[in-house]
């Protein structure tokens, strides 16, 4: 059940969760029940008139409801850091679960569909946790309470009122099947509209070059129609279920008075009874409709945790127990592979090549024959489906990703640069490097000027995806990042092309530098960059 699984999400502090509803929502209405004791107490000694008595009564109740209130206090402040913990939980489990997703995963779906799942759906779940399963056990708590004590006053007249609200909520739970697929529906539109929304942003040049904002908006709108075309169908159907709880609300009171004029008349209850029963008969008769309304509701928030749940359930990138490192042999080969993007196309066929160790291997070759897809395999992000890519005569399954990954720095052909500080951007390449080992590599990548022409420095931000960055200067910023890693194997796609000639050739002497103790390889198109390579793969 996946309410169940909602809430096994939250670990330690589900325990804390359940005792603060429960406790909180029983001392809440214990002040109705008081009132309601109170109330037939006042009518006995009306009848008896001992004033006395009354006055013990009235110190007893208000003894009673100072308990009540202190519990209150503390079981509503158990819950409310309950709840946080649980939502903090979920968000954890949820983040570290993206980041160990197969690079094929964020291949096949689009990123609107994750970040709606993160935004959207992550807060509607959460919901879940601070607000919705509270509004909908704490009415049932508070019936159960109310019905207990109505019992206990009188049998006939408490199983007459349940009989009657229990009605009402059977009626309104035709509506929850129909509130789910409908939920489930505009969740499905809030995902497209994001993916919309996400590729205008990130291609907004591209939108203004060539004039196309007019059809995308256009789409928008269609799609945006038929987000409100179903919203309006979940506002109808939950006007009808607000029409039927008022209805059974009206019919429930009526039943009231005739069991209660009925069971007085016949002399099986008091008038203090039933004035007692009347004061938590309207709190009463509303838990039952308030079920009624939150059951929806909290079926809607459900519809969220399946699509959570469903990328939890994603198959996570395969890590094994890494073999003991591998010792001052870090060549790398490729034997037999044969990969491709989908089944129809393989890009590359029965592949094999030999890299010999702290040598510079040159791959180059028309666009599109797989110059990066082959770093994409040495890196992991993908696993061809025959033959086998080696680092020093191990699998890249037998070292392990985490282990293989520690060998390899890499310089994609487009580098992504985090919204933080430039300094923070080269850190990445190695957390506890110090600062003077950070300023020491963008020094190696020709970036330490442009970073000390900026009024902060190394503190300065990067922007959204470097956005305050030049091509070029995106470009040595992921080269010093990967010089700071001063990892055994270098893998440069395209690492100079988006430097002018002086700068590539400053960078170029850098790595030239770096290179000389490392596994290279070079994936390139120009002929300087290739120049110094010792051997030189065409594929």
């Amino acid at each position: 059940m996946m309410l169940l699984k909602v809430l096994k999400m939250m670990g330690g502090a589900l325990a804390p969760y359940m005792f603060g509803i429960l406790l909180m929502t029983a001392s809440l209405r214990g002040f109705m029940v008081v009132k309601a004791f109170l109330i037939r107490d006042v009518f006995a000694w009306l009848e008896e008139m001992d004033e006395g008595g009354l006055a013990s009564v009235i110190l007893q109740n208000l003894a009673v409801g100072c308990v009540l209130l202190l519990v209150y206090i503390f079981t509503s402040y158990v819950y409310k850091i309950a709840s946080k913990r649980g939502v903090m939980n979920l968000k954890n489990v949820v983040y570290a679960k993206i980041l160990r997703l197969p690079m094929c995963y964020f291949a096949d779906n689009g990123s609107g569909d994750l970040i709606s799942r993160v935004f959207y759906d992550m807060g509607q779940t959460s919901d879940i946790y601070e607000a919705k399963f509270r509004r909908l056990v704490a009415p049932i708590i508070s019936a159960a309470v109310y019905f207990g004590v109505m019992l206990y006053m009188n049998v006939p007249l408490a199983l007459g009122l349940f009989a009657a609200n229990l009605l009402a909520m059977l009626l309104n739970a035709r509506y929850i099947g129909k509130t789910r697929r409908l939920r489930r529906g505009i969740s499905a539109m809030n995902a497209v509209m994001t993916e919309q929304l996400n590729n205008v942003i990130g291609g907004m040049g591209i939108v203004k070059i060539f004039g196309i904002g007019g059809q995308l908006a256009a789409a928008y709108s269609r799609d945006n129609d038929e987000l409100v075309r179903r919203q309006k169908k979940d506002a109808r159907l939950t006007g009808e279920l607000d029409s039927v709880n008022t209805f059974f609300d009206f019919f429930c009171s009526f039943a009231f008075l005739c069991l209660g004029v009925w069971f007085v008349a016949r002399g099986e209850a008091t008038l203090g009874v039933l004035a007692a029963i009347y004061s938590l008969y309207g709190d009463f008769s509303s838990q039952f409709l308030l079920v009624c309304k939150y059951l929806p509701s909290l079926s809607g928030c459900l519809v969220s945790a399946e699509r959570i749940f469903a990328l939890l359930d994603e198959k996570e990138e395969a890590d094994p127990v890494a073999l003991p490192p591998v010792e001052e042999n870090f060549a790398v080969e490729m034997r037999g592979v044969t990969f491709g993007y989908d089944e129809q196309r393989q890009i590359l066929q029965n592949f094999s090549m030999q890299i010999e160790p702290n040598a510079v291997t040159a791959i180059t070759g028309p666009s599109g024959r797989g110059k990066s897809t082959l770093g994409k395999l040495l890196l992991g992000f993908y696993l061809p489906a025959s033959g086998g890519v080696y680092i020093g005569g191990h699998s890249i399954g037998e070292l392990g990703l985490s282990k293989a990954r520690e060998l390899v720095a890499y310089v994609p052909q487009e580098p992504y640069i985090f919204n933080v500080t430039l300094g923070e951007n080269i850190r990445y390449g190695r957390p506890d490097a110090t600062d003077a080992e950070v300023i020491q590599a963008a020094k190696f990548a020709n970036a330490h000027n442009f970073i000390m022409q900026r009024p902060e420095g190394y503190e300065a931000p990067a922007g959204e995806r470097g956005s305050f960055l030049s091509g070029g200067e995106k470009q040595r910023i992921a080269i010093a990042r990967a010089i700071l890693k001063d990892a055994p194997i270098l893998l440069l796609d395209e690492a100079t092309s988006a430097l002018d000639n002086a700068n590539e050739r400053m960078v170029q002497n850098a790595l030239n530098n770096l290179m000389r103790d490392k596994t290279t390889i070079m994936i390139a198109h120009r002929s300087t960059s290739i120049a110094n390579a010792d051997q030189v793969v065409k594929i």
